[in-house]
């Protein structure tokens, strides 16, 4: 019985072939941030390229209290955000590099990088059960932008 407490502490890492089994929460990489004055960001616009995830960032921002614009809007836009997505081995992102230019002129604002949580081998369950779904990833980016713009 001890023996098997042992393994089981261990996360039954030998039993279940799991070549590590710590899992890491979603995180986010140091942003970069334009030196110097910053413009405010009141109003922006999703990059119409951004996918399911910018449109559901976009909502995330709208409810923390910025104005979010129709794309074909952008002149009267203060911001235009950009994603970069990359895919995970399921339908949840891996990665996600947010980057918020100024408009007009393009100049970085904010930049960020999210990359989502792991655990056990990719694509194993210890992995599915900890990997954050296309929501939760934009509430998280959004509200590390929102908290960036402050």
């Amino acid at each position: 019985m001890r023996a098997l407490s042992l393994v089981t502490l261990g996360c039954l890492a030998i039993l279940s072939g799991l070549a590590g089994c710590a899992a890491h929460k979603a995180s986010l990489k140091q942003s970069v941030q334009v030196p110097g004055k910053r413009p405010a960001v009141r109003s922006l616009i999703v990059s119409p390229w951004a996918g399911e995830l910018g449109a559901l960032v976009g909502e995330e921002l709208r409810a923390r209290g910025f104005e979010v614009l129709d794309p074909g809007l952008r002149r009267q836009a203060d911001a235009q955000l950009l994603l970069e997505v990359h895919p995970g081995p399921d339908d949840k992102p891996q990665s996600v590099t947010a980057r918020l230019l100024a408009v007009p002129g393009q100049e970085l604002i904010v930049e960020l990088t999210w990359t989502n949580a792991a655990a056990g081998l990719p694509g194993s369950a210890a992995d599915a059960a900890v990997r954050k779904d296309q929501a939760a990833a934009a509430k998280e980016i959004a509200a590390a932008l929102a908290a960036r713009l402050r």
